[in-house]
């Protein structure tokens, strides 16, 4: 097991370009991905920066599923 982690993800799939959400990683290893999205890596950034600040998870994240 390892410590939870917050990540930035770049959309690619997205129609706009520079779309950025967010990968939570917990100490079990699951995946989750924000239902929000954010128009540059910055602003993700300032959303992770106040996902840890608050120490809570949203319970509304989706498990997140590699498909490659």
């Amino acid at each position: 097991m390892s410590n939870p982690t917050f990540q930035i993800r770049e959309l690619k799939e997205s129609e706009d370009p520079g779309v950025h959400d967010i990968l939570y990683t917990d100490a079990a290893g699951v995946i989750r991905y924000s239902a929000d999205v954010y128009d540059s890596a910055e602003e993700a950034e300032k959303a992770k920066a106040e996902l840890i600040a608050s120490g809570e998870l949203p319970d509304w994240w989706d498990i997140y599923t590699p498909t490659e």
